[in-house]
């Protein structure tokens, strides 16, 4: 019965009415299909409809890669889908993101998951050239450091950087500068990691107004010379690639103090086009990093 529900839907029907509700195809001979979408099924009934549509996609429709998205509330449909041939790729707090590339005589490009975590680091300078600095409440790193923290989806790193300070420390601060990038590879869930290394500024006025931690994360925030900080041990002193990326700031101030800075990314920002996909979704602007004479 469920084979030929899927048949009877592909020869009088559009996708949009499949018994998988509105599928979505792509450029590269793909589909997606959302387990959410159907009728309540048991896991049974839901592994039977799955190995009937792979076969219609395959031999009749000649679908290459197949994307299903599986709801939380559905989630004891995953092993089904995997005893049907699917592969977990990713997973978000709404749902699981399984796949299954078809052609038995082409090698799979399907894209894999996510390889990177993206973080920022926030070298908050005010005009004396003091630095904001942290303790961290867990973790073992318990010395003096800036602020760091991870870049949310859909966030720019000027924003993500902004937010960071804002929320662990309750100061407003203005963004300057990328000063650099780190590439490094020993991140959590064996990813690899690009931090952004960011100059902010506060003038007087903010850096006078008591500091507001966020006590879930942080048990102190203070203002420290930055030379000072620089030669605290073992962090940041003795740890090779942190000296480095602190001297190119220890550059940047004496640039100024001979007003001539030439240190660093500035940015632009482009607006976003509007998803092809759906009107309702609105994105941030897309932003590029670049060398430029300032």
């Amino acid at each position: 019965a469920i084979s030929h529900e899927i048949s009877r839907k592909r020869k009088g029907c559009s996708a949009e009415e499949s018994v998988w509700g509105r599928e979505r195809t792509d450029a590269y001979g793909g589909i997606s299909v959302d387990a959410g979408e159907l009728p309540k099924l048991n896991i049974k009934n839901f592994e039977k409809l799955l190995n009937d549509s792979v076969v219609e996609w395959k031999e009749h429709r000649k679908i290459r890669g197949v994307w299903l998205h599986i709801p939380k509330n559905r989630a004891e449909f995953v092993g089904a889908a995997v005893t049907s041939g699917f592969a977990p790729h990713h997973a978000n707090p709404n749902e699981i993101v399984l796949t299954r590339w078809l052609p038995d005589d082409e090698p799979n490009p399907l894209p894999p998951g996510a390889s990177h975590h993206v973080g920022v680091g926030c070298v908050v300078l005010d005009p004396t050239n003091r630095v904001l600095l942290v303790k961290e409440k867990w973790g073992k790193f318990k010395s003096w450091k800036i602020i760091t923290g991870i870049v949310e989806a859909r966030e720019n790193i000027a924003d993500a950087a902004l937010r960071e300070v804002k929320e662990e420390t309750g100061i407003h601060v203005t963004f300057d500068r990328v000063i650099a990038l780190r590439h490094s590879h020993i991140a959590p869930f064996e990813k690899s990691d690009v931090f952004f290394l960011c100059l902010l500024r506060a003038d007087r006025y903010t850096a006078a107004q008591p500091l507001i931690v966020e006590q879930a994360e942080i048990t102190q925030a203070q203002w420290t010379d930055f030379n000072q900080f620089r030669n605290m041990s073992p962090y940041p002193r003795d740890t090779p690639v942190w000296d480095r990326l602190y001297s190119l700031v220890s550059n940047i101030i004496q640039e100024e103090d001979q007003q001539s800075s030439q240190i660093g990314l500035t940015r632009a920002t482009f607006p976003t086009p509007p998803s092809r996909r759906s009107t309702q979704n609105t994105y941030p602007p897309t932003t590029i990093y670049f060398t430029a004479d300032r």
